[in-house]
């Protein structure tokens, strides 16, 4: 199976059950390990199709208690209508796929801590193009 397309889902700590019930660490500590975590549905918002077995999956935490891409998967399927995670929703359906996470770390291990990755430099000019302004 190869994969020919990607996705980035969502997960908010403050919002999603995830973390409540264990998951998360356990997907940390299993992938740490060079082990899969289990399969689990992951809601895709709006996006009803265009996702196939074996497309690549990243998954961005968002909140207050830190940001960035904290996992890595593959779709197991395509995407389908259950049931809406959010229990204050019980009569709306969601967009779901499953997904089998083979990377996970920590908040504190991504990138894109602290603002590392918004914090803008002042690009540096190469000395030929400022030859090339004064003709």
């Amino acid at each position: 199976m190869t994969a020919s397309g990607a996705l980035i889902v969502t997960w908010n700590p403050d919002k999603g059950k995830w973390g409540e019930r264990g998951g998360y660490q356990d997907a940390v500590e299993r992938t740490a390990r060079g082990e899969p975590a289990e399969v689990m549905d992951w809601s895709t918002g709006n996006r009803r199709r265009g996702v196939s077995a074996g497309d690549r999956v990243f998954l961005l935490r968002q909140g207050k208690k830190g940001r960035g891409i904290i996992a890595s998967g593959a779709a197991v399927g395509e995407i389908y209508q259950a049931k809406h995670w959010d229990s204050d929703r019980p009569r709306e359906l969601a967009n779901n796929v499953d997904v089998r996470w083979d990377h996970v770390v920590e908040v504190e291990d991504t990138v894109a801590r602290h603002g590392q990755c918004t914090t803008r430099r002042k690009p540096r000019r190469h000395s030929s193009m400022q030859t090339l302004r004064r003709s």
